[in-house]
């Protein structure tokens, strides 16, 4: 085979000093001359750093870290050796690269999703909630005898709310509550154009669950944007971990309804004194307008307005396919009749045992721990006998009151078994008379009471009851009692 060998000599590449002490080159072959700049002062920097750890690493001290990286040097060129070569292309490489930093992605963003859903509410707490502030009292058969500060005073199982009433306040606060997993973007941005067009705040678009997690967990004051992400968050894990008819059990339980209503129950015996059952659609649609402004549309501030709102929610059924057009006019048609009733259990049955268990129980349980609500105290009182014991102080005033010049009487009976206080009656009546609790709080002479111990001690010690006894001076070691008359 032929060879072709060229006839054209390369000429050596030359390097001269130029004079103006800049380094010049020339390709050798046109004898062209062209300038290379000085290194720059970050790769000085760079090359003297490389140096040094160069250096630093061929120290005796360095033997082991040198050994380890050759370790690992070895080992990768092991690696390399058993990747495919069609894995060593470069663009392979980098859709490899590209997937591989898109895992990273989707792990760290998995990573930061558990911390943060770490660093929220534990949703179990939905079941032990209670707001600051509120306690109750309970006989020793567990019925309440007072509860105290902003609590939910009837608490309805969801089996027992009518569906009627279930379905005024998903139609008027959250028609998409059952598909939504706690933030609802279509009813964002339903709120947000509709507050635009109108040029004022005329829909929200909280769900129910974030009005939930607000409720339970959150300061309602607070309008900060962070607190309504927060707030989104919480309802999104409630989600996950609570069924919708238990969510829909403690919003219908825990929402506040206006005039000391906490709960659909509540607001139903505050405004109507009735039970869930015996509402009408038109209450029902009333109470469920109330949440976006209680005290706005609450029927015993304004029978106008709360008529006005009750006729949105019922136009909003009907939208939302709960009741046909026909229902929803014959409930509009109908008179709003307010019949207001005491929020129940707020005064005490008993109310000068109850206030005498809370003055003893500040001496039991720190400040702090009744401050933050949720307490409940047993106690030993018998409410059966509490009744009589209430009956018989009405009865001794009424009947010997006069006579014997006395308005008030006391009464405690006490087990003499084990102490514990079956009844207290402190005066007539704790409310419309006196608060001062003669049983615990008056200043009297013992009397004839003591006699029973001197008596029991008698006997203990053989004495016949039926034993008479000389009405005369009498001295025991120098000690001489004095009798009423001061005779002796």
């Amino acid at each position: 085979m032929a060879q072709y060998r060229s006839k054209r000599r390369e000429k050596p590449t030359r390097i001269d000093q130029s004079p103006t002490g800049l380094d010049s080159m020339t390709d050798g072959t046109d004898g062209k001359k062209r300038q290379v700049k000085p290194k720059s002062k970050r790769e000085r920097a760079r090359r003297t750093v490389s140096a040094s750890l160069t250096k630093l690493i061929q120290t005796p001290r360095m033997a082991a870290i040198r050994r380890c990286l050759d370790v690992t040097t070895r080992s990768l060129q092991a690696l390399d050796e058993k990747i495919p070569a069609p894995l060593k292309r470069p663009i392979v490489q980098r859709r490899l690269a590209i997937g591989v930093v898109a895992l990273g992605s989707v792990g760290l963003l998995r990573v930061t999703a558990i911390q943060i859903d770490q660093g929220l509410p534990d949703s179990s707490e939905l079941k032990t909630f209670a707001r600051p502030g509120t306690m109750t009292i309970r006989a020793s058969d567990g019925s309440v005898l007072h509860q105290l500060g902003p609590a939910t005073r009837d608490y309805v199982a969801v089996d027992k709310i009518p569906k009627r009433l279930i379905d005024a306040f998903v139609a008027s606060e959250d028609r998409r509550f059952y598909d939504h997993n706690g933030i609802d973007f279509q009813g964002i941005g339903r709120a947000v154009v509709r507050n635009f067009t109108s040029r004022d705040v005329v829909e929200g678009g909280s769900t129910l669950t974030q009005q939930l997690s607000r409720v339970v967990f959150l300061d309602q004051d607070d309008r900060s944007i962070g607190r309504k992400i927060r707030e989104a968050m919480i309802a999104q894990k409630i989600e996950r971990t609570t069924d919708k008819r238990q969510i829909l059990e403690k919003y219908l339980n825990f929402v506040y309804l206006g005039s000391n209503a906490y709960g659909v129950a509540d607001a139903a015996w505050i405004y109507f004194s009735k039970p869930l059952n015996q509402l009408t659609l038109g209450e029902m649609a009333t109470i469920a307008g109330l949440p976006p402004a209680p005290s706005l549309y609450s029927p015993l501030v304004s029978l106008e307005k709360a008529r006005e709102r009750r006729n949105t929610v019922l136009d909003k059924m009907v939208v939302s396919g709960y009741i046909t057009e026909a229902e929803s006019q014959a409930a509009q048609a109908e008179t709003l009749a307010v019949k207001p009733s005491t929020p129940k259990n707020i005064q005490s049955t008993s109310p000068y045992f109850t206030y005498h268990v809370q003055q003893q129980l500040e001496k039991l349980v720190p400040k702090e721990a009744i401050a933050a609500g949720g307490v409940t105290v047993e106690t030993t009182l018998n409410a059966k006998w509490q009744k009589v014991a209430e009956r018989a102080v009405r009865d001794a005033i009424g009947v010997d009151g006069n006579a014997e010049g006395f308005k008030q009487a006391a009464l405690v009976a006490v087990d003499p078994r084990n102490g514990e206080i079956r009844s207290m009656v402190g005066g007539y009546d704790f409310y419309k008379d006196s608060q001062f609790n003669r049983a615990t709080q008056a200043q009297r002479q013992p009397g004839s009471t003591f006699k029973p111990f001197v008596y029991a001690t008698g006997i203990a010690a053989g004495f016949s009851p039926n034993r008479s006894y000389l009405d005369e001076r009498f001295s025991v070691d120098g000690y001489q009692p004095k009798n009423y008359s001061n005779k002796y």
